[in-house]
């Protein structure tokens, strides 16, 4: 009776153990517009989600596998209901995810306003000036914004540059470092003041034809206007 009971307990447990193995759950995410640069079995494209207490502020993680069902066009935000299982030790593939993602379904699929932002612009004034340089051998200052790519390029008027879109929502905006040629001009004034007010952006505001760039006091330091 005693062996019976105890096999009956070794049982019971392994079925618990299987069904935690197996367990569950219907979870919501948010899918942002575009992939980001990750790193799995090699360099990769990664959705960029939002779940739980994240959804709906500025922070989004990659997310290193697929959901399976979920067909991803660039340029949307979704929502997603997703059914996420546990997958066991044993069949986890090397380098892969130990949870399984399986689309339920598509709550709602919307254009991202944010990739209104792209576009090419020249630069009208740099802190409250001018930024004309007709006159000389050098040209206005370009800033093209590319959006889903998350980076920058553009002239200052000497040099080109190069640069990444660090942050980037409905009224924030920060660039990383900036790689630029090194040509010398005759005048670097403005150039040099595009590049100093470049580094201080934190926010933007787009009005009607312009985008104004500023600094986190809220003071306009680039006044840009669109060029398409």
């Amino acid at each position: 009776m005693k062996k019976l009971t105890l096999l009956n307990l070794l049982l019971a447990l392994g079925m618990l153990s299987s069904c935690a193995m197996n367990k569950s759950q219907k979870v919501t995410y948010r899918v942002n517009s575009t992939k980001v640069d990750c790193e799995g079995a090699g360099p990769m494209k990664c959705l960029e989600v939002q779940k739980g207490e994240n959804i709906g502020t500025n922070e989004w993680k990659p997310l290193y596998t697929n959901i399976e069902g979920f067909s991803y066009e660039p340029g949307y935000l979704y929502t997603l209901s997703v059914k996420e299982s546990k997958v066991p030790n044993a069949e986890v593939p090397a380098d892969g995810s130990s949870i399984h993602y399986k689309l339920i379904k598509v709550v709602e699929k919307q254009q991202d306003p944010l990739l209104a932002l792209h576009n090419i612009y020249v630069v009208k004034e740099i802190n409250g000036e001018s930024a004309d340089l007709k006159d000389t051998e050098g040209k206005s200052p370009t800033l093209e914004l590319f959006v889903s790519e998350k980076r920058i390029s553009g002239s200052d008027g000497c040099n080109s540059f190069t640069s990444t879109i660090e942050k980037l929502n409905e009224t924030e905006i920060a660039f990383g470092p900036i790689a630029a040629t090194r040509m010398l001009c005759q005048d670097m004034t403005i150039p040099d003041s595009f590049h100093a007010a470049l580094n201080q952006i934190t926010t933007y505001e787009k009005t009607e034809g312009y985008l104004l760039l500023k600094d986190g006091k809220g003071q306009t330091l680039l006044k840009l206007k669109n060029i398409d």
